[in-house]
């Protein structure tokens, strides 16, 4: 025992007392010459100038944006945290087989809410970084209308609105790019969703166009939206001092942020939006997408 005991010698020496180690204290380290100080008779670079007022406005909504953001991406993720400990416990809590249920839904609409903020905001990142362009072909409007309504139908679940396929045609060919155009049926489904009172139908319909192409129509009937509010959300879309999270809240979010993100996603195939809305009569939206390009042999 005594080889790991005052191992501290008067002399300032360090060693064990085996008497087969001996180290002198190391030298002071000199610093590398890349690191010394070097006088210099050049000015010291110029401190950034002050921000503007232009510039303090910008950080702001920026900020605002992120924290938006977060919010809206925190409250799923605290839900799903909840009721996934609940389902872990569920033993201790006495729950039975129809409240597991309930409590899986539960997880599954907030994942699906997390994944559409998460969404959303890559297709802002998109519109920003000058990514956001349509590679266009021909699709089935049928097939990617019926994909979108798959993506919506929890959400429509948890707000208990019923959407109601009403497509008599079995396929409508259009020039699109399939992932836009099904993220802005999507938009459009969701905005019908969210302005549903719980109990009513959102009508979806697919049809082909007399000239070519095709049309899609989503209706709802919650309260009337007028043009101003989603040109005000475009603006909103369009401006990227306000931040990665600015389609998540106020102008640039809700029903009228997912009708105007859905315009510019069809306006970058070569298609149209139209809406038509009336205090209390609720709100159709139509997408007409070109027809499709002949291929040349």
């Amino acid at each position: 025992m005594r080889a790991f005991q005052d191992f501290h010698s008067g002399d300032g020496l360090i060693a064990d007392h085996l008497g087969l180690l001996s180290v002198q204290p190391a030298p002071a380290r000199r610093a590398p010459e890349s690191a010394r100080l070097v006088e210099t008779d050049e000015p010291s670079p110029p401190l950034p100038p002050a921000p503007t007022s232009t510039t303090r406005e910008a950080l702001g909504a920026a900020a605002a944006s992120v924290l938006a953001a977060s919010h809206r991406l925190r409250t799923p993720l605290n839900a799903i945290v909840g009721f996934a400990t609940m389902l872990r416990d569920a033993d201790a809590y006495n729950l039975e087989a129809d409240k597991r249920a309930e409590y899986a839904r539960y997880i599954l609409q907030s994942a699906d809410s997390l994944l559409r903020q998460i969404g959303v905001m890559n297709e802002t990142a998109s519109i920003d970084s000058g990514a956001c362009e349509a590679a266009c072909a021909a699709v089935d409007v049928v097939a990617l209308a019926r994909d979108a309504l798959s993506k919506s139908s929890t959400e429509a679940e948890g707000a208990r609105v019923r959407i109601d396929d009403r497509t008599a045609v079995a396929s409508a060919e259009a020039q699109g790019d399939a992932t836009m155009a099904t993220q802005a049926f999507e938009h459009l489904l969701r905005a019908a969703i969210d302005r549903s009172p719980e109990g009513a139908a959102v009508l979806l319909r697919v049809d082909a166009a007399d000239a070519g192409g095709a049309v899609f129509s989503v209706r709802d009937y919650g309260p009337g939206l007028n043009e101003d509010a989603i040109k005000a959300a475009a603006r909103v879309l369009a401006d990227p001092r306000q931040g990665l999270g600015r389609a998540l809240r106020g102008p640039g979010g809700g029903a009228a942020g997912a009708i105007a993100m859905a315009r510019r996603l069809i306006e970058a195939q070569g298609g149209a939006l139209v809406v038509k809305s009336r205090e209390g009569r609720g709100l159709l939206a139509q997408v007409e997408l070109p027809p499709a390009a002949e291929v040349e042999a």
